[in-house]
Parts: C-alpha cells; sequence; structure tokens
C-alpha cells in the first residue's frame, strides 16, 4: 500500500455512447474511459501535464507541445536549453488507471538520435524516476536510428534503484516492426490484465508478458507520449532532419473492470485502522481493524453499466474471530452479506453479482467481532 495521489478515475469517464476511434482496437468488452482525439484548439491541461525533465541527451519543454490540425505535435528541435543541446518533449495522463487496454496512434520523426515512446508507468512530470514507481509498460520504444525495428517490453520497480526487466524481444533490444514507423500512423497498444500483458499493433497481438501480482505491486499508471534526444541508444542526432515531430492522431484508454485499492483515492474508511506494509494483494500492503465502529468503503465508478462480478481481497493471515458485515450498494438497493476473517481462503472472496443500472455504486464492510482486513476490491463485467 504505497501512497500515490492520482486523480480519481470518475473525472474522466466518458459516456459509453462515445463514438469509437477508428482505427481502434480494444478486445471485445472494454469502454473507453479516457479519450483525447486532440481536435481542440490547446492540449487540455485539466486531463495531461507536460514532461519537464532533463534526461539523456535533450531537456523536455512544454512549448515543443501544441495541437495542430486533430493532432498532438511534440516538436524535436536543435536548441540550448538547461544544459544540453536539444528539446523534446511529451505528455503525461493526470489520471492513472490499473489494468485495461493502452493504446496511441502515432507517426514517429524520421532522422536519427532520438528515443520515442507509448508506454505507461506512475510518475511526475519533472522526473521518470519518482520514488513510487512500480510497473513500467512500453507499448512501442522507437529509437529512430531504425526505422523498422522497435522495443515492447516491462520493467518492475521497486523505486528508482531496482528493476526487472521483460522483452518481447529476447536476446535483442529490438525486434523487426514490418514497417518503417516514420512513413505512416500505426496504433501501439497494450492490454494489462491482472495476470499478463498483451502488446498489439495495429490490432495485431505481437507478444504476450506473464505479470502476476506477486512478481509486484501492481499500482496505477499513466499514459505517457514522450520523445527525447537519447544518443546512445538512436545514434547521434541527425541534425539535418531538424527541427522534427512525433505526431500523435489519438489516444485512449479502455477498461472492462475495476479495481479499488485501499491505497486510492475512491477508498475510505472510518474509525481505528493500522496501516500494514507488507502482504495484502501483490504484497502492496493493507489495512486491519479491531476496533468498535469500523467502516471501509470503496466508491465504485465502473466503465460501464452492467452486471458485474464483486470480490474482496482477504489477506493469508486469519484473524481469530474476525466477521465484518458487508454492504454493496447497486441500483438504488443495498445487498447484505457476512464476510469471516477468521478462517480461509486467503485471496480474493467473492461477493456474488450485482446488476448496475448506472455506472456507479458503493461497498462498505462493518467490523462486526473481532479484527477485520480491507484491501483491493474488484468488480469483473460479467459475460
Amino acid at each position: 500500500m504505497v501512497s500515490r495521489i492520482l486523480p480519481p478515475i470518475a473525472a474522466c469517464i466518458f459516456s459509453a455512447a462515445i463514438a469509437a476511434l477508428e482505427p481502434s482496437y480494444p478486445p471485445p468488452g472494454y469502454r473507453p474511459v479516457f479519450v483525447d482525439e486532440f481536435t481542440a484548439e490547446r492540449l487540455d491541461e485539466t486531463r495531461w501535464m507536460y514532461r519537464t525533465d532533463v534526461k539523456a541527451d535533450s531537456s523536455q519543454r512544454p512549448e515543443n507541445v501544441f495541437l495542430r490540425d486533430g493532432r498532438l505535435v511534440i516538436a524535436l528541435r536543435r536548441e540550448q536549453h538547461r544544459g544540453k543541446n536539444y528539446t523534446g518533449g511529451g505528455v503525461i495522463s493526470r489520471a492513472g488507471f490499473r489494468y485495461g487496454y493502452f493504446e496511441a496512434r502515432v507517426r514517429m520523426h524520421a532522422g536519427a538520435g532520438w528515443h520515442q515512446s507509448v508506454w505507461a508507468m506512475y510518475g511526475a512530470a519533472e522526473t521518470t524516476y519518482a520514488p513510487a514507481i512500480r510497473t513500467e509498460i512500453d507499448a512501442i520504444e522507437f529509437d529512430s536510428d531504425l526505422p523498422t525495428k522497435g522495443h515492447m517490453g516491462l520493467i518492475r520497480w521497486r523505486g528508482p534503484g531496482w528493476n526487472r526487466s521483460s522483452t518481447c524481444t529476447p536476446g535483442v533490444y529490438r525486434g523487426p516492426l514490418g514497417f518503417d514507423a516514420t512513413a505512416d500512423f500505426h496504433n501501439y497498444g497494450f492490454e494489462w490484465t491482472e495476470s499478463e500483458v498483451r502488446f498489439y499493433i495495429d490490432g495485431d497481438l505481437r507478444c504476450v508478458l506473464p505479470y502476476p501480482p506477486s512478481e509486484g505491486e501492481h499500482d496505477r499508471i499513466q499514459l505517457w507520449l514522450t520523445a527525447i534526444a537519447h544518443t546512445r541508444l538512436a545514434g547521434p542526432v541527425d541534425d539535418s532532419r531538424l527541427p522534427g515531430e512525433m505526431l500523435v492522431e489519438h489516444a485512449a484508454v479502455y477498461q472492462r473492470d475495476l479495481y479499488v485499492d485501499d491505497a486510492d483515492p475512491e477508498y475510505s474508511q472510518s474509525g481505528v485502522w493500522m496501516a500494514v506494509h507488507r502482504g495484502g494483494y501483490s504484497d502492496a500492503g493493507w489495512r486491519r481493524s479491531c476496533a468498535e465502529g469500523a467502516v471501509a468503503r470503496w466508491r465504485l465508478s465502473l466503465p460501464g453499466p452492467g452486471s458485474y462480478e464483486l470480490s474482496i481481497y482477504k489477506n493469508y493471515q486469519p484473524m481469530e474471530g474476525g466477521a465484518a458485515e458487508v454492504e454493496v450498494e447497486a441500483s438504488g438497493r443495498v445487498h447484505r452479506s457476512r464476510l469471516d476473517f477468521s478462517s480461509g481462503p486467503a485471496g480474493w472472496n467473492n461477493l456474488g453479482r450485482f446488476s448496475f443500472t448506472e455506472s456507479r455504486g458503493e461497498v462498505r464492510m462493518k467490523r462486526l467481532e473481532g479484527c477485520v482486513g480491507a484491501d483491493m476490491l474488484k468488480a469483473i463485467l460479467a459475460p
């Protein structure tokens, strides 16, 4: 349970009737929760922030990011700024998402020296090494010295000091794309679920990497669209191709299911609770209470109306005599059940299937006796 303050997903949810992006390739059952086609006059800074760090061979500037003719433009320039000879830039979604299908349609800059990426990670505008980073997923890392190759993969972080990578191209950093990424627009996306990450280009499945919760904390991640000068990865910068541009036609996040952790802003509690920093879902910590009047609440901002299977994650440690009353508020009705904490099973405990006529609801857990725990809650769209 690492504390991260990200905007609630509800602030970014769009109507299920939103016009489908063309082309776009979400898996079946997924609904749009974050979409930008960049058709406004200016970037919506309530939904995006600018990348502003200094990294590798460039300084990233907000002035290099703008909208033109229905596209996001990331300008690449030769200019001195904050000790670097080049400037790049990018945008980061303010909202974070746990699981879903992430996608952007992009045409890359042609000309060596630039590292251009569609990726997702928890982070801040001024650094890619925030202390709380855990999950990084790279839909595409494109180094412009080789326009027909790219890299897709996953990095498990434990803060900036430790990481472990998995790649779709074992043995080599970059693999063949099957096209020139600088010649036209292509969709780069990935589907992240509780157990794995599936990588797609133009709707074609290219790679599947296992990523169960036991291998690292599954935190909320933000969508990044960025370009920086990086001569170690992409060769010496070809100044003859500058100024250049990375162009984005649309960016989107789709979700089918909802996961709400006790560290998320949609969780709240009353009464006396103790934070436990190990164990729980994805070994991210949980909360424990033995106090009278303790209540845990999970606010549900679902991807859309429908029938959902709800489950609460119970820690592996039985709590003798522990019991709670669970209330599920759905479609104007309250459903009550009893949850036993004195015995197994550890892991997911199913609360039942509930119909939501709207995209919102709430789950409340009231301690009845003994000690109880609050951790992750999930709502899985029923088939």
